[in-house]
């Protein structure tokens, strides 16, 4: 009978012991968990403030979580975390992770109060067409529209008197709406200046604003297309504070005029100043994130996206379209002006083979191949922009299985 009442003693003290041991572990696990909370992206690193006894990580400032690169954990010795942060794909403004220590678990919540969520939408793909260009009738029944949402045909030309010239599209833009409408998809004329302060010449006085405003709507309507397009490139004017407020009455008088269901885009570049009151009046903004020769990189193009989202004071991305180049720039090619060194997609894999499709440098050429075109399609779609914008259409490979539309229609537009 001792033996017994000794055996259930010494039970007894082990279950005490073990309670206590679990006890002291429950506390620890109250007291330490997750020390330190860091995402890093290229150019910052947001730190959190850790609430242990909500057991909240709260980390504010991050807008994209396509901007992170890694992330560093401080754990107390011991635990672990599940999942591994740097394991996520798809972030969220709430993110649960489970530390574990000892066979026990506990929840934290982080709290992402500032980031922009991708949403399941669909995306849309804007190519620029120049009508009159001398590739038209060769290329143009190479492109399969499919890979397309909107076509915007180049160019109606403005002049500093509020004329409107669009002889250089009469020739082929029958065609192009009879070809796009039939493939369901929508078709929109663009204008852009006739050459150096044309355009912003005709902005100097409501009588021409209004004249310029009438001749866009007035051919629309003629030819039966979806809507229209502002490519106002005069930038040694837009800088001006009279130029910018010439050119949003002008904008703000097309909005007005305009029928509800014409759809109404811009081209814009991340370097002047538009201000806050231009986006607006737009259902589309495109983004020319490009034209940047060497530094036409991914790393570029979301830098520039950032640019203009703060410069339009945008709260979302919606609107926002970002461009991709169909070109590059050889600069053994002799000369200093930009535009005698320009190149087509199509003829760099002429002159230098398929194996530059997936390339961005040849040589002494700059260019972006199939991979960053694809990369900055996924971004665009991770940070949840409107879609792809493309300068320009004719001037892709018409070799089948290197062209650079079927890339961009492969990640926004898949059937």
């Amino acid at each position: 009978m001792k033996k017994i009442i000794g055996i259930l003693c010494l039970l007894a003290g082990l279950l005490a012991s073990c309670n206590e041991e679990k006890g002291s572990d429950i506390n620890q696990l109250k007291a330490t968990g997750i020390l330190s909370f860091v995402i890093n992206t290229d150019n910052s690193e947001y730190y959190a403030a850790i609430n242990q006894d909500k057991k909240e990580i709260n980390i504010s400032g991050l807008k994209r979580a396509a901007k992170i690169k890694s992330v560093s954990v401080g754990l107390s010795e011991g635990y672990s975390i599940y999942p591994d942060p740097n394991s996520v794909k798809n972030w969220h403004s709430t993110q649960t992770f489970t530390i574990i220590c000892s066979g026990m678990s506990t929840n934290y919540e982080c709290n992402l109060p500032d980031l922009i969520e991708e949403v399941d939408k669909d995306y849309i793909v804007m190519g620029y067409l120049t009508a009159n260009a001398p590739s038209f009738e060769t290329m143009y029944p190479t492109i399969d529209l499919s890979n397309l949402t909107h076509l915007l045909v180049c160019f109606g030309k403005v002049y500093k008197d509020g004329a409107v010239d669009f002889s250089t599209l009469n020739t082929n833009i029958g065609h192009l709406i009879e070809t796009v409408h039939a493939a369901g998809k929508k078709i929109l004329l663009s204008v852009h200046k006739a050459g150096d302060q044309e355009f912003a010449g005709a902005m100097e006085t409501a009588e021409k604003r209004s004249k310029v405003v009438n001749q866009i709507i007035g051919y629309v309507n003629d030819r039966g297309l979806d809507g229209f397009d502002i490519d106002f490139e005069d930038y040694n004017y837009i800088n001006s504070e009279s130029t910018r407020k010439n050119l949003i009455s002008f904008i703000k008088e097309l909005h007005e005029k305009k029928e509800s269901d014409m759809l109404m885009t811009c081209a814009v570049s991340p370097y002047p100043k538009y201000g806050p009151e231009w986006a607006q009046y737009f259902d589309y903004i495109n983004l020319m994130s490009y034209d940047i020769r060497s530094n036409n990189t991914y790393k570029n193009f979301t830098d520039q996206i950032d640019m203009i989202v703060a410069e339009l004071q945008l709260s979302d991305y919606s609107k926002l379209v970002g461009g991709v180049p169909f070109y590059g720039r050889d600069d053994s090619r002799p000369g200093s002006d930009v535009n005698s060194k320009a190149i087509t997609y199509g003829s760099i894999i002429k002159q230098y083979g398929v194996e530059a499709a997936d390339k961005d440098i040849w040589d002494q050429t700059y260019y972006n191949g199939r991979p960053t075109i694809r990369q900055k399609c996924q971004y665009a779609k991770e940070i949840g922009l409107a879609g792809i914008m493309i300068w320009e259409l004719l001037q892709d490979t018409n070799m089948e299985g290197y062209k650079l539309l079927d890339v961009v229609g492969e990640e926004m537009l898949p059937k």
